[in-house]
């Protein structure tokens, strides 16, 4: 989507909404998203979309919501009355093809008559691969939803979080120093060997080989920890992005958002200056 990559210029943009000279700003855009109906798109896949609607009945709850399919979603798009959430495909520049799977929530209107990429984007967030996905976006799903919440809200409120992004979040991990950080080994680039991993235990950061171990904690919300997730294409491509999350497994609060480009010395996986920025942020004597 051309909108996934926002830069401090563009959050600086508006457009002339009128010959008056009104500023409609992004925030102006989407003041109405909680008065209006969400279109929830599902895929057509039996298993993951019964998975997917017991997560949004569960956790989406700033406005209301139906379910439509892609074919009503066609029918639907350049309604302005409606917004939609739904996981999209996005690709990069330099990427041969699209790599990642992602849970976008745009509105709808008569530009979405040339496509997705058209629409007023509100909020996205990378989820999964798009080739032989993990399968941990399941695990961490509510949180996803709860974050796209919480982010829509403070858009609507301030154009500084609206066209930030969700990088804004990252002061919020040293905000909360207390907690312990949780970690899957496989989440941690090359660049960290053995050693630099073990001395992440003494600033409360744990790193567990099992990833199921790791999403326990999320699945379970458990109090006081903060757990892990990064997302890259399958195979980790040189040229495509590394997208990493620090998650609050019992508020679901986004503490850390941050992107890398994978190169042959930038690895996929949390890099040194990500653990750094962790231990930075815990509260060790």
């Amino acid at each position: 989507m051309k909108k996934i990559i926002l830069t401090a210029l563009m959050a600086l943009s508006v457009l002339a909404a009128s010959a008056q000279g009104q500023i409609t700003t992004k925030k102006n855009k989407i003041s109405d998203f909680t008065s209006k109906t969400l279109k929830v798109v599902l895929s057509g896949n039996t298993i993951d979309d019964l998975m997917f609607k017991e997560d949004v009945n569960a956790h989406w709850k700033i406005s209301p919501f139906e379910y439509c399919t892609n074919s009503e979603f066609e029918a639907l798009k350049t309604n302005p009355n409606y917004y939609f959430m739904m996981k999209v495909t996005g690709q990069f520049r330099k990427e041969k093809e699209p790599g990642l799977v992602m849970l976008t929530v745009v509105k709808g209107g008569p530009e979405a008559a040339s496509g997705v990429a058209s629409m007023l984007e509100v909020v996205t967030i990378p989820i999964a691969s798009v080739q032989n996905p993990s399968g941990r976006d399941t695990n961490f799903m509510a949180a996803f939803l709860d974050i796209l919440q919480e982010h829509i809200l403070s858009s609507m409120e301030s154009d500084w979080d609206g066209y930030g992004g969700l990088g804004n979040n990252n002061i919020n991990l040293s905000k909360n120093r207390g907690p312990a950080i949780v970690l899957a080994r496989e989440d941690i680039c090359k660049l960290l060997d053995d050693r630099a991993v073990c001395e992440l235990e003494d600033y409360n950061i744990k790193v567990l080989d099992a990833v199921d171990d790791v999403d326990d904690y999320m699945l379970k919300g458990t109090p006081e920890t903060f757990v892990g997730f990064c997302v890259y294409p399958y195979g980790s491509p040189a040229g495509s992005w590394c997208y990493k999350m620090i998650i609050d497994a019992s508020t679901h609060k986004l503490l850390f958002y941050k992107r890398h480009k994978i190169t042959k010395g930038c690895p996929a996986g949390f890099l040194p200056e990500d653990t750094k920025r962790m231990k930075e942020s815990r509260d060790v004597e």
